[in-house]
């Protein structure tokens, strides 16, 4: 991995996400988040009852992965010294920025969890529109590049783990 690309239609989202590989240590991630949420709530349009955010979570997926905390602290610090770009962007009605944003000629592994199940997806947009999005952004990021990987759920319904979308 050279370059991440992180995506939201929410700004604040994406904030975090800028503030989190910009100013975590690798250490203590809860305290991290308990000591600076309110760089996501100080501008007040976000309130901090409204931050879904449940430590046990943290925990259940901190087992997962099945590390100690000092091999969690230097797989972070690695991924923190990556390219990373952030893009508030709708990846329904802007697949084009996210299809150029994946670049050309790399492998490239696209993590869309749920994006295209949300029903304003489909209240948004005209007839067949996201439907479309969804396969024209991965039928653009495909031909760009040698290798596309998808995690994510399809606007079908189907869910994808590293699924190699060229073969």
């Amino acid at each position: 991995v050279k370059r991440v690309v992180w995506f939201d239609f929410n700004p604040y989202s994406v904030k975090w996400m800028r503030h989190l590989l910009e100013n975590w240590d690798g250490k203590n991630f809860k305290k991290f988040v308990d000591d600076t949420r309110s760089v996501i709530t100080e501008d007040a349009v976000i309130l901090d009852q409204n931050i879904i955010y449940e430590p046990e979570l943290v925990d259940e997926f901190m087992e997962t992965l099945e590390l100690d905390d000092s091999s969690l602290e230097k797989i972070f610090l690695k991924i923190k010294k990556l390219e990373h770009e952030y893009l508030n962007i709708d990846a329904v009605k802007e697949w084009k920025k996210l299809a150029k944003a994946c670049g050309e000629n790399s492998n490239v592994f696209m993590q869309l969890t749920n994006i295209w199940q949300y029903e304003v997806n489909y209240m948004n947009t005209d007839g067949l529109d996201a439907q479309l999005a969804f396969l024209n952004l991965l039928n653009t990021v495909a031909k760009n590049n040698t290798a596309l990987f998808l995690t994510g759920d399809t606007p079908m319904g189907i869910h994808y783990r590293y699924k190699n979308i060229k073969q």
